[in-house]
Parts: C-alpha cells; structure tokens; sequence
C-alpha cells in the first residue's frame, strides 16, 4: 500500500470513521459549514439580484450609460441628426439623443397643487426609439408627450392632483439680460403620466419637447444620453477613447462616476454583508481547531507509535491537517450545491413560505412575492469555498501544533 493511500485511510478514519468518539462532532462541523455555505451563496445571489435590477433601472432610465456634454456652439454648426448619426456609427454605441435637465417650479392651474422637479427635456421619439429608457418606461394614462405638452411622472401627478390636459404653468431660472440669472415662466399642458420601475425617478421628474424647452431655457451646453451594447456596459473605455477622438470638445461621464456616491454605497453593502457572513466560519473555524485538538489529545498515544514506529513528524502532522481539512472541503461542497440549488428555486421557496404566513397571519409579504432573478457569480462561490478551506486548515493546525511538539517517548512513557 502506498503511502498516499494510507495517509488517505488514517484522514479519513480520523474524520468519519465509526470508531472515532469525535465522529459526531465532526458531522456537526460538517453540516455547519454546509449551512453556513448555502446561506452565504444564496444571500449573495439575493443581493447581487437585487442590486443589479437597481443598477440597471438607475443607468436605463436616469443616467444612460454615458453622457456627453457638447458646446452649443458645436451642436448648433453641426445639428442634433448628424451628431446622433456619429455617435450611433461607433461601433457598440446603440442609441444616442440629446436631452436638458433643468430644476422648475410647476403648479397645476387647475387644482392649485405645486411641487419642484426635476425637467427633462427629451424628444418625443424617444417613447418609440427601441432603446432601454422605452423598455423600462410606460405611459400609464393619457397620450405620449408633444412639443406642447408635457408628461409626469406617476408620484408627482399624484402630488399635483393631475388630469390630462390640465394646464401646468412652469417656472424656472435662465441666463438673464440684466442680470446672471432670471426667472422665466411659461404654460404647457398635461399630456400623461408615465411611471419606471425606479420610484425615485417616478416621484421626481417631468419630461417635456426637447427642442420646445432649448429655444426657452438658454442653456449653453447640450447633453446627449448614449446606450451600449450590453456587453460594454461594464466596460465602456474603449467607446469613450472612440467618442474622444471623433470630437474634441467633448466631456464624457459613465455612469458610474454619474452615480458614484449610490453605486460606492451599493459596494460597501455588500462588502459588509460579506464580512458578517465569513464571520460565521470564524466561529465554525474556531470548533475545527477544538476539535482537531481534541483528536489529537484522545490519539496521542497512536500518533507516539506512529512516530516512535518511524513516521516524520510532518506525516502525522499532514493526517491531523488533513482531517480538518476534508471536512471543510466535504461541507463547502455540499454547501454549494445546496445553495445554488436553493437559490435557483428560491422563487418557490418563498412562495411556500408566503403561503404559509397568509395562514397563520392573514396577510402576504410583498418581499416574498417579489419575482427575483438570481445572479450566481463564479469568483464570489470559489473566494468563499477558498477562504473557509484557508480558515479549516489554519485552525487544524493550531488545534495540534503544541501536542506535536512533545517528543512521542515522552507520551508513551506517560501513558
């Protein structure tokens, strides 16, 4: 027999074997990292959902995935068609548009109500333009916006008591004659209320004509909104260098630095909730070193023979090792599967469990009717299964460090 295969008979002995008093204690261990491992894969899977849906309604409908701010100047000697046709010839740009954000003051006529929000100008074409602002983005009563008309968000239509075809008057501040800036007002009417899957945007903005809000409000600079490829949308360096080069008085901005604070926030969330779930397997760790030392303490007497017998010290020290990491290998494996298992059905899952709070409690959980769409990624599982494994072995051999340190006649003399 070789001693690769006799080392793995001694590991496995020491682990699970039926003679083995600590075999229950291990199978504990065992299952605790298990659960440990399902619940960090299937929170993470939850939470990557989540963000990522929340990631992708901000950069579709309230950022783009690029902005590019051009002189007015530059717009106006070349015109909108033929710097939307340059920017949507470079390759993986898939839409491109001019729009103005403006902050106003709007009060519906015929209910009194005002609010402030947010003006975007936008044209109308966008609401048909097959791009990811039109798929998250619905009018939910009444008609499209017209250049004399202008549509609400859903929250402040609420807030404004609105109907189609009120008449909003709008004030906002513009460059002045006299002085920097003045306030100018003008009247358009209510077309629709639309509504977005980001409350946030819903309870904040109008959207009004494009080139009917530029000829009114002054503003110097013009921002276009640009969509990419799906693909790029991560990786949107090479089309910025593009953009650079076919225009040089351009300023670009990602949507990632257009959102930085939120998308910093999003990150720091979920480094935290992966700090809290590793903590557990400091805990599970900690019973792994007991436990490796509680082995070696009851089997000191054979590790003696073992060496008296011939064996190097770093054979057995290997076979205690190796004990604690088998079992942290066997449950971060099972953990795995059980997680991505249960995260793939989780929609299920919750369904029973809402099922059964309609039961006893009456009522349903809108968090778990919610339809998530699991995200799994790859690098996350194996930095998990690789720091719980790291953890087991580190703990093993702390656990039997001291006893292995005292010389096997020592032992046997004492025993």
């Amino acid at each position: 027999m070789n001693d690769g295969r006799l080392l793995s008979l001694f590991v496995w002995r020491y682990a699970f074997s039926r003679g083995n008093r600590h075999r229950k204690a291990n199978i504990a261990i065992l299952v605790g990292i298990m659960v440990g491992m399902a619940a960090l894969i299937t929170i993470l899977s939850l939470m990557n959902s989540l963000q990522d849906d929340l990631i992708e309604q901000v950069r579709s409908v309230e950022s783009f995935h690029i902005q590019a701010v051009f002189d007015s100047d530059e717009v106006a000697l070349k015109g909108y068609d033929a710097i939307i046709e340059a920017l949507e010839a470079i390759e993986h740009v898939s839409y491109a548009r001019p729009f103005i954000d403006i902050q106003a003051l709007v009060q519906n006529k015929s209910s009194r109500r005002s609010t402030t929000v947010r003006l975007r100008a936008l044209l109308p074409s966008i609401w048909d333009d097959a791009s990811d602002f039109n798929h998250m983005a619905k009018i939910i009563d009444g008609n499209k916006q017209t250049k004399d008309g202008i549509v609400f968000g859903s929250t402040v239509a609420s807030a404004l008591a609105l109907r189609v075809s009120d008449d909003i008057a709008i004030t906002f501040l513009r460059p002045g004659r006299t002085a920097t800036l003045a306030p100018y007002s003008l009247s358009l009417t209510a077309r629709g209320t639309f509504t977005t899957e980001l409350a946030e945007y819903d309870g904040s903005t109008a959207i009004a004509d494009f080139e009917a809000i530029l000829a009114q409000s002054g503003v110097s600079d013009v921002r276009f909104g640009i969509f990419v490829d799906k693909a790029y949308v991560d990786r949107l360096d090479p089309i910025l260098h593009t953009i650079r080069q076919n225009f040089e008085r351009v300023e670009l901005n990602t949507w990632q630095e257009l959102n930085e604070a939120f998308y910093s926030a999003l990150l720091l969330e979920k480094i935290l909730m992966y700090i809290f779930l590793i903590s557990i397997f400091f805990i599970i760790g900690v019973n792994i070193r007991n436990a490796s030392g509680r082995l070696l303490f009851h089997k000191r007497r054979e590790a003696a023979m073992m060496r008296a017998l011939g064996a190097k010290k770093r054979t057995v020290s290997a076979i205690f090792l190796l004990q604690g990491t088998l079992i942290a290998f066997l449950g971060v494996l099972l953990g795995t599967g059980t997680g991505i298992a249960l995260s793939y059905n989780i929609t299920t899952v919750f369904s029973w469990l809402n099922t059964l709070q309609r039961i006893f409690s009456g009522y349903s959980s809108s968090l778990l009717a919610y339809p998530f769409s699991i995200t799994i990624r790859t690098g996350e599982v194996l930095l998990a299964g690789i720091i719980v494994i790291c953890l087991a072995c580190i703990n093993s051999y702390f656990g039997i460090r001291r006893m292995l340190q005292t010389e096997p006649m020592e032992i046997l003399y004492h025993e």
